[in-house]
């Protein structure tokens, strides 16, 4: 998945992959800003590989990652 978007050291951007939503600081939508090759996916069971990969960082960039089992 590729999102075309130029952040700030400020903005957090929330990919939700079960609800197919992207939102810039808790309210601004921005599923426009997801490349039109991108595909919304899902972990499979076990391990799972997953890259982040910034185009240019003049600060600092950093992913988290939050998910829930559906066994729960």
């Amino acid at each position: 998945m590729t999102c075309n978007i130029t952040l700030t050291s400020l903005d957090t951007l929330v990919i939700d992959m079960l609800n197919r939503t992207i939102t810039l600081n808790g309210t601004s939508n921005r599923r426009n800003t997801m490349t039109s090759d991108s595909q919304w996916w899902d972990l499979a069971p076990g391990n799972n590989t997953i890259a982040y990969h910034a185009n240019t960082v003049s600060v600092g960039s950093t992913m988290a990652i939050a998910f829930q089992s559906a066994w729960t």
